[in-house]
């Protein structure tokens, strides 16, 4: 019988265990062993990983084929013999494991090192043995079982993360020293915010620049030191940080310890809950471009007074000869014929207007009557104008396509741009050609045109087959003053008023053109509303000469107006056609008549009064008859005067110089309250 039949024929330790001689051993020979070390070594030598045993109160060492690399000397040598002789090279460091493992408690030894011999090298490695207790059938320790694993690649890693920590360490102290060095010296202001808006830190650039000390701004709250007027700006930035957004540069005066500001431009980016800011003085230079702009306006006043002057002084000349004309007739007796004379003063004093409302329009101070406007219905009534102004040469071309939907645009500001670029092309075709206009809708995905937020829009395009504008002169055709026109024959307002025009109506312009071969113009108009206007009608020819307009009904008016002249036409006009009409010069006379009581329709108020706007003393009669139907007039208006005024069907707005007849008909119609 083979006393090592239990032992694994392939494995090299049981081809040694069969050879070695066990008479002389604690244990005795392998037909008196137990079957718990029979057992446990059967096991343990059909294991891969390096596995050893020891066993009985000798602790006679055994090991697996695997464990073999670990010995430092000859199996043969160590086999059955005491666990201190063949871990002699680590007991120190195992004797306390193995004492615990005999009183029952097992433990372990992690990355133990053992300089190993491997292919004729000696090589640094690193181990940990796991021991348990082998307990027999009285449940008393009998021996013990370690499990062996090399740990080498482990140790190395976190060796080398430990070298690579230390160097990150010593790179994140160097950072630290020269982030502290700049944050020291420089002269830009630091700051370190909480996203709950109190400062956390200050550099000390603050006592330097602003005047305070960096310790007394900790804790209080980042928008104190902004001006008022910046600080929605300011929390929307931060609202960004907050959304993990980096906000792009942005320029907020800041107060200073002596309560002065100072602009500075600020970049912040965001980390935790925190955001970390770098402001730069930029009060000098914005001075310095403040100085530029105000050359630049110079300049351009010298460039705007060879056309501006030129037309004004030509239609000063026809106004100012027709009416000497006129006159010199009447005392002659001579009343034939006078229509002529007052029809040249009417037109010079309509081309006056349109050139006015240019430059007010281009300077953004022309206010927008905003509401539903069809744009079909616009080219169409203005074509038979068009005509007029194109003349025989040009040949004009209108595709309206169907269904077109309203514009929320003025329709006034409309005419006047339409009428413009139909000028200008007419210009640039002195031997003829062809203009057609266009018009269609459009609904914008996000980024799809530069400059204009998603959504719908109206999209009238003017085309010409003139002379084109050269591609270097392109990027130039919206600066202010700018002409291809020699002087006299154009002011360089008209593209520059559409722009203003389009993006005040929150819409957009572009400009398409190459030498020779045309150009194309394209208003872009934001939609009003959901539903398409109807087909376009023919409109009555504008600036025909006309009567005198729709007459009253008894209605009772109150003229406010504080240039004489003015108001006297508007009393006779307003006489001729009917109307019971009061007149004050100024808002204190205005506000006894109406304190004074008797019937009231309709008031007509020039907007800046002096001492007392036209809006307030509008406020007031509306709460002394609040059914009161109103109309400003105006000549100019300033940033903010009409800031909050609702123009609807009981207000309208009127601007200088008008017709005495287009006044009669907006009369009529705001008593009536139609639309116009």
């Amino acid at each position: 019988m083979d006393e090592f039949a239990f032992l694994p024929a392939w494995s090299g330790v049981a081809s040694t265990m069969r050879r070695h001689g066990w008479s002389d051993s604690p244990l005795g020979t392998p037909d008196r062993w137990p079957a718990l070390l029979r057992a446990t070594l059967a096991t343990m030598l059909n294991a891969c990983q390096p596995l050893c045993l020891a066993y009985g109160p000798s602790r006679a060492f055994f090991c697996n084929d695997a464990y073999l690399p670990l010995l430092d000397r000859p199996l043969e040598t160590v086999l059955g013999q005491p666990l201190a002789i063949a871990w002699r090279a680590q007991w120190a460091d195992l004797e306390a494991l193995v004492e615990a493992t005999y009183d029952g408690r097992g433990g372990s030894r992690e990355d133990m090192p053992r300089r190993l011999d491997r292919d004729g090298l000696e090589e640094d490695t690193w181990w940990s043995s796991h021991c348990s207790p082998l307990c027999d059938e009285q449940g008393a320790v009998a021996g013990l079982y370690c499990i062996t694993q090399e740990t080498t690649a482990r140790v190395r890693a976190l060796a080398a993360l430990h070298d690579l920590n230390a160097n990150l360490e010593r790179q994140v102290e160097q950072r630290t020293r020269e982030r502290d060095r700049v944050w020291g010296i420089s002269r830009d202001l630091y700051l370190v915010c909480g996203f709950d808006g109190f400062l956390r830190s200050a550099n000390p650039s603050w006592a330097s620049e602003m005047g305070y000390a960096p310790e007394t701004l900790v804790g209080r709250r980042f928008d104190e030191l902004v001006h008022p007027e910046d600080r929605a700006a300011t929390l929307a930035e931060v609202k960004r940080l907050i959304r993990r957004v980096s906000p792009d540069d942005f320029q907020v005066r800041v107060r200073r310890a002596d309560g002065s500001y100072r602009w500075y431009s600020w970049t912040c980016t965001p980390e935790q809950d925190l955001f970390y800011a770098s402001g730069r003085d930029v009060q000098r230079r914005r001075e310095l471009e403040e100085l530029l702009r105000q050359s630049q306006k110079m300049e351009a006043i010298g460039q705007l007074t060879g056309g501006i002057a030129h037309d004004f002084n030509n239609l000063l000349t026809g106004i100012s000869g027709s009416l000497e004309l006129l006159q010199r007739r009447l005392e002659n007796g001579q009343h034939d014929n006078l229509e002529r004379y007052t029809g040249i003063a009417l037109s010079a004093t309509q081309r006056a207007a349109s050139l006015t409302h240019r430059l007010l329009a281009f300077a953004r101070k022309q206010a927008l009557c905003l509401g539903a406007v069809d744009v079909n219905g616009v080219v169409a009534g203005m074509q038979e104008l068009l005509l007029r102004t194109l003349g025989e040469q040009v040949q004009l071309d209108c595709r309206l396509a169907e269904g077109t939907w309203p514009a929320n645009t003025d329709a006034n500001q409309l005419e006047s741009a339409l009428l413009n670029l139909a000028i200008n092309a007419r210009d640039a075709m002195p031997d003829g050609g062809r203009l057609r206009i266009e018009t269609r809708n459009l609904s914008l995905a996000d980024g799809f045109v530069a400059d204009l937020a998603p959504g719908d829009y109206v999209v009238l395009s003017v085309a010409d087959s003139g002379s084109g504008i050269p591609a270097e002169l392109l990027d130039k055709v919206f600066d202010p003053f700018f002409t291809t026109k020699p002087i006299g024959q154009g002011t360089g307002l008209g593209l520059p008023m559409i722009y203003g025009y389009a993006k005040q109506s929150g819409g957009h312009v572009d400009i398409v053109s190459e030498a020779e071969h045309g150009t194309t113009v394209r208003l872009y108009l934001p939609r009003f509303g959901d539903e398409p206007v109807p087909a376009p009608t023919a409109a009555p020819a504008p600036h025909a000469v006309p009567g005198a307009g729709p007459s009253a009904r008894g209605e009772h008016v109150l003229v406010v107006e504080d240039d004489h002249g003015i108001r006297a036409l508007l009393l006779e006009s307003l006489g001729e056609l009917g109307y019971h009409v009061r007149e004050a010069s100024d808002a204190g006379s205005a506000r006894r008549l109406l304190e004074g009581g008797g019937p009231l329709d309709l008031l007509v108020t020039d907007i800046g009064l002096p001492s007392f706007g036209g809006p307030e003393l509008a406020a007031l009669a509306r709460r002394l008859y609040p059914a009161l139907k109103v109309l400003f007039i105006t000549g100019y208006t300033r940033d903010g005067l009409l800031e909050g005024l609702v123009l609807d069907g009981e207000t309208r707005l009127l601007n200088k110089p008008f017709a005495l007849h287009g006044l009669a008909r907006l009369l009529r119609d705001l008593l009536d309250g139609r639309a116009s």
